[in-house]
């Protein structure tokens, strides 16, 4: 008999959030270019919808797993 229990694993919305943090510390004691700002947008477009794959890629995998 299996239970449905989330595998161990780090929190990804934490570290996210905790990353995203740190960027809005850092802004606010070195002001940065706008310019450089917007760079760094299609970067955490790319990593949050490689943080959602995986996601996805578990939960489909602990679907089939009984």
């Amino acid at each position: 008999m299996t239970t449905n229990q989330p595998r161990s694993g780090p929190d990804r919305p934490g570290i996210v959030l905790s990353v995203l943090g740190m960027i809005g510390v850092a802004l606010h004691l070195q002001p940065v270019p706008l310019l450089e700002l917007l760079a760094l947008i299609p970067a955490w477009i790319l990593l949050l919808m490689g943080l959602r794959r995986s996601a996805l890629q578990d939960a489909a995998r602990s679907t089939w797993r009984h």
